[in-house]
Formats: C-alpha cells, structure tokens, sequence
C-alpha cells in the first residue's frame, strides 16, 4: 500500500536503482542494514537508532507531536552533521525527490552523515539513566522495568498508562508522557 500511495502521487521509484520503499516494519535492524539513507520521522527512538547504526537520514518531525518534540529530537542529528531535517508543512513531493537525487549523486557525503551519526551514538545511555535513577533514590523503578524485560526506550513505551506502572510496584511523580520525553 505504501509503494501504490506514492505512484498515486507521481512518484517513480525505480528499483533498478536500489531504491526500496517499504511500509512499518516491525524488524526494522534489517531495514537498516540495506539502507545508505534513511527517510523517516524523528521520535527520540528512531533518532538514537540512526545514531548507534550510524545511518544517515532525512528527517521529517511528526508535525502534531506533544510540543513538538520530533523536531528537537531531530536536531540533535541535524547539528551533528548526520541528518537534514525539514517540516512537513514545507516539503513537496518535487522537493523530496530533488533532495534524494542530491545524495544520490554525492555518496561521500552519505558516507560523511553515516560517520556523524555513528559518532553522535551514546550506547551507554542506559548506564547513565540507571546512574541517574540512583542518584535520585529511583533505581528501584530501574530495577522493576528491566526484571520486567524493558531494554529500550520502544519498550518502554509499550507500557500503555501509569496503571500499568504502578501494577509493576512503580509510582511516577512526572507522568508517563514526561517519562518517555
């Protein structure tokens, strides 16, 4: 469905190029595994798995996102040099086109992004949430949340409301939304 929405469009993707267009995937380490560049949104999930595969991208911040956090998200990468990022208010079809044509015939700056966001990876983060937690008096949340198989940030918020926090024995002070920020 999503290949036949752009050809409704009147955007050619030719395959003979190696240009994949693909609907949600659930397994998307393979999805970056085969792409030199990646489109998509900027949720703070994505935005840190470009960064630890080092894939470059162009970003496109959901546009009704609580306070427009996609965009900050996205500008983490941005100002690493490995993503461009533009509003979907301001981007057309033709547009897209021309910018992926642009990397297209620049490969060393593909390779560049990729480098930029490979360094801009923090895969110690989790030690640092749990340092911080422990700092706060709140590894116990920490503790609960990882006997409770959570890893990542995707499983975290796979946790659908506080109730099913405080079921696991954790009371947040923040809410859940502020949480997952």
């Amino acid at each position: 469905a999503t290949l036949e929405g752009y050809q409704q469009q009147g955007v050619a993707v030719d395959a003979s190029q190696g240009v994949r267009v693909v609907p949600y995937l659930q397994q998307i380490d393979e999805v970056y595994r085969w792409a030199d560049l990646v489109l998509c949104r900027s949720g703070a999930m994505t935005v840190s798995e470009l960064a630890m595969v080092g894939r470059p991208s162009i970003l496109i911040p959901f546009p009704f996102a609580v306070d427009d956090h996609q965009t900050a998200n996205g500008a983490f990468l941005q100002q690493q040099g490995a993503a461009e990022m533009v509003q979907q208010r301001e981007l057309s079809s033709d547009q897209l086109i021309q910018r992926v044509n642009q990397f297209i015939e620049q490969p060393d700056r593909i390779e560049q992004m990729g480098r930029a966001a490979k360094a801009a990876a923090e895969p110690e983060a989790a030690a640092a949430v749990r340092d911080f937690l422990r700092g706060h008096g709140q590894l116990g949340a920490f503790e609960t949340l990882w006997s409770e198989g959570v890893r990542t940030l995707e499983d975290l918020r796979l946790i659908e409301s506080e109730s099913d926090l405080k079921e696991m024995g954790i009371t947040t002070k923040i809410g859940r939304r502020k949480l997952l920020r």
